[in-house]
């Protein structure tokens, strides 16, 4: 299967007519490089527009679609939880917009979001692929963090050792505060999404 992370780089590069040239994926610390210029993680800005004609009304509180493993444990402990283990959809290397996902997340008032597992198949029927099995490959970000953003929903980690580089300045909460939905929070993170996540020319 191919890197979420190339898919979408790629994409965003075409959509503005950049040239493809020795794209590298650094998906431990969130970067990109495309002929040695390096860009933090980058979304296409057709995510963006379609994201932008779904409906946004909020009838959740907390929703989780992805993989459960042991080094996640702290997500179950939320009540009004949506939680499927159903992910993203993504066979190919072609572009594909996960409708059902993004309609989930603009529905939900928060989304849990806990670090990136580099390190694990995709298979959910051995117990043994939800132990993390090098901690040491696995990264603080996530794509479910700045998704989260793009579709009005509030993130939330699980603590402070759980902050990246690059979520400095989008507001979000720990898994341990008391959650308040704010608008003035969801306008300040779709505003930063856009500018360091979506090429811009």
């Amino acid at each position: 299967m191919p890197v979420l992370q190339k898919i979408l780089f790629e994409d965003a590069l075409n959509e503005k007519g950049i040239r493809i040239k020795n794209i590298q994926i650094d998906i431990k610390n969130g970067k990109c490089y495309n002929d040695n210029i390096e860009y933090p993680i980058i979304f296409p800005e057709k995510y963006l527009t379609k994201i932008n004609k779904l409906d946004k009304t909020k009838t959740i509180d907390y929703n989780f679609k992805g993989r459960y493993m042991e080094c996640r444990e702290w997500i179950k402990k939320f009540r009004n939880i949506y939680f499927t283990e159903d992910g993203q959809k993504l066979e190919t290397n072609e572009y594909y917009f996960d409708e059902s996902y993004y309609k989930l997340l603009c529905n939900s008032k928060f989304t849990l979001c806990p670090a990136g597992c580099c390190c694990v198949n995709t298979s959910f029927s051995k117990e043994e692929d939800r132990t993390c099995k090098n901690p040491k490959t696995c990264c603080l970000w996530s794509y479910r963090f700045f998704e989260a953003c793009m579709c009005d929903s509030i993130p939330i980690i699980e603590n402070l050792e759980s902050i990246h580089e690059s979520m400095h300045g989008f507001k979000f909460y720990f898994s341990n505060e008391e959650h308040i939905y704010r608008q003035d929070w969801v306008d300040r993170n779709r505003e930063l999404f856009i500018e360091r996540h979506i090429l811009c020319l």
